[in-house]
């Protein structure tokens, strides 16, 4: 399985959550991409998704260039994974890999989805080039 090398880093992440741990990951992660491809963030397109709540998501695309992000908006009391699906734009990639997961995941007819939750990671940084 792809998450195998995370699986053990998940852990240890939760297990700290308390001291912040988990959000500093999500930030290191996050502005890592964006300090190696400043222009997508800089000079591109900015794209939203219309998705069903509880869900915020963009695309960002400067060039060959894409960004896919979503996050749960926060509901006092709920706990579990939220479904989602996204309707991306006919012209985006198909082939995308989670920042945070290593996992590559393919749309379908300019869809992504995960019905069950976005998994191990509850923030959602995917990253494509068309191919």
């Amino acid at each position: 399985s792809t998450l195998f090398p995370y699986t053990t880093l998940f852990r240890s992440l939760h297990a700290h959550r308390d001291e912040g741990v988990e959000k500093l990951f999500t930030i290191y992660r996050t502005l890592g991409y964006r300090n190696t491809h400043p222009e997508v963030f800089r000079e591109g397109a900015y794209i939203p998704l219309t998705c069903a709540a509880p869900w915020l998501a963009y695309l960002r695309h400067h060039g060959g260039h894409w960004a896919l992000v979503a996050v749960p908006l926060i509901r006092y009391g709920v706990t579990d994974p939220q479904p989602l699906s996204l309707q991306l734009p006919a012209h985006a990639p198909t082939h995308w890999t989670n920042r945070f997961t290593g996992e590559t995941r393919e749309s379908h007819d300019a869809t992504l989805s995960w019905p069950d939750g976005p998994g191990a990671w509850p923030v959602i940084l995917l990253t494509g080039s068309p191919q």
